[in-house]
């Protein structure tokens, strides 16, 4: 694992990314806060309208853990992790938003 996103997922979100979180939330997705990131799963595929919205506010969908993730703002893909969701989930602080 590269040592240059350790730093970045022990950080915390910043007050955008929690008020993102808190807007997912509200359009019915169960939301997280895992290291700086923010993700949000819905029951079912959400509709169309919830899906451009979670788009607008930043958020992306991760089609192998099938989930929208909010990432910091200073993300770069080729900083991403390969790890499997339960050992990030294990790895790192996560919190209910």
């Amino acid at each position: 694992m590269p040592e240059s996103w350790y730093p970045m997922l022990r950080d915390k979100p910043t007050p955008e990314q929690l008020e993102a979180g808190r807007m997912a939330r509200h359009h019915g997705a169960h939301v997280i806060i895992v290291g700086c990131w923010i993700w949000a799963e819905f029951e079912s595929k959400p509709t169309a309208e919830i899906r451009t919205k979670m788009k607008e506010l930043g958020f992306r969908w991760n089609h192998k853990r099938l989930q929208w993730q909010l990432p910091p703002a200073d993300y770069g893909r080729a900083r991403g992790s390969k790890l499997e969701t339960d050992k990030l989930l294990y790895q790192f602080e996560v919190s209910p938003i």
